[in-house]
């Protein structure tokens, strides 16, 4: 089943926050732009929601960057550059700030997909490549 909704008057293309307040687990697969994620990351007030947004987000970071032959590790383990864009870590600065959310939710919507769920999405794993992109996530969010 389908339904259509027509927004007028609307400045901009409203983002859907689906599945509010959802109890069960589902995987909803929807192809969300990154200024979607970052928009319900930023304002929704589904904690769920914010948190998957946050997670989806920096799992499609950590993909790319781990896929992208141009991102080049260092002797040190991390890559060369910073792979969070600014607009990724500005949001999670806005979640930290927040004075309504607590700090419990604060501290999972900061964590970063663990080096075991990104390689599940991979289809070649190399494991020294991806702990060195998630930590470079790290220190660079930190």
């Amino acid at each position: 089943p389908s339904h259509s909704y027509t927004f007028v008057n609307v400045d901009a293309e409203p983002v859907p926050s689906l599945l509010r307040g959802f109890s069960a687990p589902v995987l909803l697969d929807i192809d969300a732009t990154d200024a979607q994620l970052l928009t319900l990351l930023a304002h929704d007030t589904d904690p769920f929601n914010r948190w998957e947004a946050g997670q989806r987000l920096a799992l499609r970071i950590a993909i790319e960057a781990v896929n992208d032959a141009s991102v080049t590790v260092a002797d040190g383990g991390t890559p060369d550059h910073e792979l969070l864009p600014a607009s990724f870590v500005a949001a999670m600065h806005d979640v930290l700030r927040h004075p309504a959310l607590v700090a419990a939710f604060k501290e999972l919507v900061l964590s970063l997909p663990s080096e075991g769920y990104i390689a599940e999405q991979l289809d070649v794993v190399d494991p020294q490549r991806v702990h060195a992109v998630r930590e470079a996530m790290r220190l660079q969010l930190a």
